[in-house]
Order: structure tokens, then sequence, then C-alpha cells
């Protein structure tokens, strides 16, 4: 595992580039942080994958005592690449932090949003959402602490806070977290081992179901997939791709996953 920090190879990165740009309007005294996490041979190749952590944080008041972040995971091209976004700010519920980060990364397709409820449009965008609380201490060390009642805190086995510690380490502003960081290595090694394949999300839910992942992290896993499948077909036409997963492969695969589940821990 190799992980690059403000390495001027990154900076142009389209992920690295376009978070920047969307958030230096609000930077000011506020933390912006970004890095590459990458597997396989140590450089962003086609041979390689590729984590982009990116790291937001209002530094205002109310981050000196509790703010709530959200944690947001996606992957592109089937698992060759995804984006660990970590986003706090100064607003009163999880669902608005996320749909404002969904709307800066263009997150929301106008097919399907309908900019009315936050928490229903967390189940359109291609995302897994977590999130808690933090703290900004001396030296601007942040402190992730809580649950969050939107999307609670679960990220596929894993707690937000674990790995918001380990990422906050990695960009000098926390202390090292163990399950953190093994958040990493079980995510890095997944996608290596999986990436590009046509089922790469069935696989990771079967890989996540005991987990216990919330409908929120299935909903985002679905449209993932319609998302890749729209660029792998050149396709204009994601209603139809959305339809044809939620009947076929994606949705069925999911039902049959979670059954199995269950009838292992029944001991059927």
């Amino acid at each position: 595992m190799e992980i690059m920090i403000n390495d001027p190879e990154i900076e142009s990165y389209w992920p690295i580039s376009s978070f920047r740009e969307t958030y230096q309007q609000v930077a000011g005294k506020n933390i912006c942080k970004c890095l590459a996490i990458t597997e396989d041979n140590g450089r962003i190749d086609p041979e390689a994958i590729v984590v982009i952590v990116r790291l937001f944080i209002e530094n205002g008041e109310r981050a000196r005592k509790d703010q709530k972040y959200v944690v947001c995971l996606r992957f592109y091209n089937f698992g060759e690449m995804a984006t660990l976004d970590i986003i706090s700010q100064d607003k009163p519920n999880h669902r608005d932090i996320l749909k404002d980060h969904a709307i800066r990364m263009n997150w929301l397709s106008p097919e399907l949003s309908t900019g009315a409820n936050a928490f229903a449009e967390s189940f359109k965008m291609p995302a897994i959402a977590v999130g808690a609380h933090l703290r900004v201490g001396d030296s601007n060390a942040i402190v992730p602490f809580g649950d969050s009642g939107d999307f609670g805190n679960n990220l596929i086995g894993f707690g937000a806070n674990d790995v918001t510690e380990h990422i906050a380490t990695l960009c000098s502003l926390g202390k090292n977290n163990a399950n953190g960081l093994q958040f990493v290595k079980t995510l890095t090694t997944f996608m290596l081992q999986n990436k590009e394949r046509d089922n790469f999300y069935e696989l990771f839910v079967k890989h996540c179901v005991a987990s216990k992942m919330s409908s929120q992290n299935y909903a985002g896993l679905l449209m993932m997939k319609v998302l890749d499948r729209t660029v792998r077909e050149s396709s204009n036409n994601l209603l139809s791709i959305l339809v044809d997963e939620l009947t076929g492969e994606f949705g069925g695969s999911c039902i049959v996953i979670g059954a199995a589940h269950n009838m292992k821990m029944k001991g059927g």
C-alpha cells in the first residue's frame, strides 16, 4: 500500500481537482485535505486501484464543540477506483450535509432527483453514506465521536469514527487507529481482487452482507452500478438500466445473498 499526500502527480487528477474547485469558495479557515491510497504497484496507472480520500471540515464555532459529519464511499468503473469523502458542515442534520455534498459533486441525476426531501434524496445518489459527530481541537486535531440518527455509523462493518480517525492521522490531524487502517486494507484488497468485473457490486454485497448494511447503502450500490453501466454501454437511458437492475441481476442477487446469509445464521 502506498499513500500519496499533496503529491504533484495527484493534484491534477480529476477527483481531486473537481473537489478542490467546488469547495474553494468556502475554503477560508476551513480544513480541506486530499490524498491518494494505491495498491498493486503504488502509482496511479491502469494497473493500479486507487482510493481518493477527500476531507472538508467547516471549521467554525460549532466545530470546536460538536459538529456533524458524513462519510461517503463511492466506486467508479466497477471498482477500478473509489472516492472516500469525509464532510463536516455547520448544518442541523446529516442528511443536509450529504445533500449539499451530493449537489457539489453532481451526484444527483435529474431523472431521479426531486429536490425536496433530503433524506429521500440519499437513496438516489451513487454513494454509501454513514455519519457521526466530531470536534476540532488544538492544532486542528480531529476528534470523531457519536453516531448518526439518519444513516448510522456502520461503514461495511467498520465504525465511521474509526475510519475518520485513521484518515485524520494520514492528514496529520489525528491519532493512529488500527480499526481504521484495517478498513482501508480490507477495501483496497477487495477492489484489487474484483475490480472491473461485471458482478463487482454483487460480490461487494456478498462480502459485506454480515455487516448489516443499511437500506441507503444498498440503494447507493445500486445507483453506482447503474451509472457505471451507462458509461460502459454508452447509454443515455438511465431509467431503463435502473429498472433492469432492480428487477434483474442486482436486485435478485441481493435477495438471494440475504436469504442465504439468514439461513446460515439460523443454522439452516
